[in-house]
């Protein structure tokens, strides 16, 4: 019974032996077959030439545009970048260098900006700091400053011997070699200010002091009293109203600022200054004239009258007096005045003047008045009255003691007073 078990138990296992090797050949040849297939893909898949290994049919063509395109692009961009950092290196290195040479040099670029400095040497940093003998500079600028000013005592000794020209040369001369010498451009403006015709000269000069110190009332004056020389009002007023803003009060800049605001017809201002003045000298004729005149301008003419009046010990003999205070009269419609002044000024510049004031339409409103009347009568000759009588009536005799003449043909009776 063992025996027969123990055999029954070996068939058994051969039997399973047999199947696991069934099953082995089983799976190994599926898996030989699938990687056989497999190798072959794999090989077929090597073995065919990608187009980007193609060999070129045409040696002057690309077999793979697509990819040497992008290649040549690649290079560009990359050359393109490359420059951009060389040039940003380049640019940042060269702004350095400006921004120190300017913050350095800041006097030699001020140089180029003032006129006046251009023929002045300045130091320069490399030059000054190489050079071993420094003080080789400055004897050669002490020995320029002696020159100038040695040429500065030349033309003052001119000047004092009334030699204006020789002392002006040497002015030019100082100058020449010492542009920035104030000293010479302070006797050169007092100069100029002998000769006519010199005020651009004079100014131009005056300028390039202030541009070194600007600093100095005098030179102002100096300065405005030349623009108002040359009737520019307008840089007279702009001018004296900076003076006053920084200098303070000046009798003489507010005389010439004043009489500028007349002559700019700003005639408000100008009373307005005019008093300032006047506080300061009363009795000065010439602040009254002036008065007397912008009162006249602006219509007010009793104000004119009462300084006429102010005046009239000084000005009686002129003819502009009497013109002012009768055309200011007749405007306030006081005949009385009128005609005593006309009498006046009759006896003192005679009658052709007369006539010629009794022609303004200022008089029209007394020409119907008896007094006006009888004045006119006296003023004319008896041959003048023959005159007029011929051109009033032609067809009818008429009486020269009318109460009521025409005065229509009033005019032609004065053109035959002239003549006469």
């Amino acid at each position: 019974m063992a025996l027969m078990s123990m055999k029954k138990n070996d068939e058994i296992n051969n039997f399973k032996k047999d199947n696991y090797h069934n099953d082995d050949n089983i799976y190994n040849t599926v898996g030989n077959r699938s990687l056989s297939e497999s190798d072959n893909l794999s090989s077929s898949s090597y073995n065919r030439p990608h187009s980007i290994d193609k060999k070129r049919t045409n040696e002057d063509s690309f077999s793979n545009s697509t990819r040497d395109a992008s290649a040549l692009y690649i290079i560009l961009r990359s050359c393109i970048i490359l420059s951009i950092l060389v040039l940003s290196i380049f640019l940042i290195k060269w702004g350095t260098t400006i921004y120190r040479d300017n913050k350095i040099d800041h006097y030699v670029i001020t140089e180029e900006k003032i006129p006046i400095l251009e023929n002045t040497k300045l130091i320069n940093d490399n030059d000054y700091f190489i050079n071993s003998n420094k003080l080789s500079f400055f004897e050669s600028q002490i020995n320029i400053w002696e020159e100038s000013n040695r040429f500065l005592r030349i033309a003052s000794e001119n000047k004092r011997q009334g030699n204006t020209k020789e002392a002006i040369k040497n002015c030019y001369n100082s100058l020449n070699i010492n542009s920035a010498n104030i000293e010479t451009m302070k006797l050169l403006i007092n100069l100029y200010s002998s000769i006519e015709n010199n005020e651009i000269e004079m100014i131009n000069t005056i300028l390039r002091i202030l541009t070194f110190d600007n600093n100095q009332p005098k030179i102002y004056e100096k300065l405005i009293t030349v623009l108002y020389e040359i009737s520019d009002y307008e840089s007279v007023i702009f001018l004296s109203e900076y003076y006053q803003k920084y200098f303070g009060y000046s009798y003489n800049i507010n005389f010439l600022y004043a009489n500028a605001l007349k002559n700019s017809e700003l005639l408000d201002e100008a009373l307005i200054c005019f008093n300032r003045l006047l506080k300061d000298n009363p009795h000065n004729e010439e602040l009254l004239n002036s008065k007397i005149d912008i009162h006249i301008r602006l219509h007010e003419y009793e104000s004119a009258i009462s300084l006429l009046d102010i005046v009239y010990k000084t000005r009686y003999r002129e003819e502009k007096f009497y013109k002012d205070y009768i055309y200011c009269s007749a405007k306030l419609g006081n005949l009385n005045h009128v005609i005593n002044n006309l009498s006046k000024s009759v006896n003192i510049f005679g009658r052709a003047v007369i006539v010629k004031w009794i022609e303004d339409p200022v008089f029209d409103i007394f020409k119907d008045d008896k007094m006006y009347i009888a004045f006119l009568r006296r003023l004319s000759s008896e041959d003048f009255n023959k005159s007029m009588s011929n051109v009033l009536n032609q067809d009818q005799s008429i009486n020269l003691k009318i109460k009521k003449p025409d005065f229509n043909q009033k005019n032609e009776s004065f053109d035959l007073l002239k003549r006469k």
